[in-house]
């Protein structure tokens, strides 16, 4: 699935895998620049952020009962993005 457009689309669709793999029109990235990829094609701001330890997020949003996780890995090849993201759970 492509990356979302905005915190609303990835609340929205929670439980979901996100993957990118661009050997063209992407600058190789590892993990954590990848998260950072991810949050800012969204438009996520730093209010949004409730935890970041940089391939590990936890997002909270006011117009939401519940927090979201994401987790950034790939293929080891910096070319491949994988962004899981479930519900947070305490």
């Amino acid at each position: 699935m492509m990356i979302p457009n905005s915190i609303e689309e990835l609340f929205d669709n929670y439980e979901e895998d996100y993957t990118l793999i661009d050997y063209y029109d992407t600058p190789p990235m590892d993990n954590i620049e990848s998260m950072d990829y991810f949050l800012d094609e969204m438009g996520i701001l730093e209010e949004d952020i409730e935890t970041n330890e940089g391939t590990y997020v936890v997002l909270s949003n006011k117009n939401y009962t519940f927090k979201l996780e994401i987790e950034s890995s790939g293929l080891g090849d910096f070319y491949s993005h994988l962004w899981t993201v479930r519900i947070f759970k305490d």
